[in-house]
């Protein structure tokens, strides 16, 4: 087994109405939080060096914790999570970008990498989430994605992690997505 970079990874989780959907048990967005925990916990036992970030969006977004290790600083905040508005992908993206500039900044600064947890559906915004992307692209920041939901033939999720070298994860059910999460 390779060893580990240590990593700043941002979580953008969607928060939108959508992710009330009881297609997963109780709601995907409920299902998203506890396969979060699983990476989170997996992850920091492999590397205490990375550290996490999360940011929310619904109708925008949202800073909701600074990177820190503390698994439950971490688990808190995804614990208060709640639901509202549409979906404002793009906004999320560029604020985890700006995040991620700012730790670029710092010396000895870790990996930059954006995790995306959503169904896919996002609300046409000022900020065109490609957009964003071709910028992650250029600052040598991957997208990971993990969509959850219906299958969609516009697949804004896999197109932003195709298009960063980041890796890109469907999952149709909470063992599907608590596997990806350990990857």
């Amino acid at each position: 087994m390779s060893e580990r970079l240590a990593e700043n990874i941002i979580i953008c989780i969607d928060t939108s109405r959508s992710m009330f959907r009881t297609d997963y048990t109780p709601n995907r967005l409920k299902s998203c939080i506890v396969g979060l925990k699983h990476l989170i916990q997996h992850r920091i036992e492999e590397d205490e060096a990375s550290a996490f970030a999360i940011v929310a969006f619904s109708d925008t977004a949202k800073k909701v914790i600074d990177f820190t290790n503390i698994i439950e600083d971490l688990y808190n905040v995804l614990d208060s999570l709640r639901f509202s508005g549409h979906s404002a992908l793009g906004d999320a993206l560029a604020l985890s970008i700006k995040m991620q500039i700012a730790e670029l900044r710092k010396i000895a600064a870790k990996i930059p990498r954006i995790l995306v947890i959503s169904d896919g559906n996002y609300t046409r915004t000022a900020i065109d989430p490609l957009k964003m992307a071709r910028l992650a692209q250029g600052l040598s920041i991957k997208i990971d994605a993990f969509r959850i939901g219906e299958v969609s033939h516009l697949n804004i999720l896999k197109r932003l992690s195709d298009l960063t070298g980041g890796r890109y994860y469907y999952n149709n059910d909470v063992d599907s997505l608590i596997d990806s999460a350990k990857k």
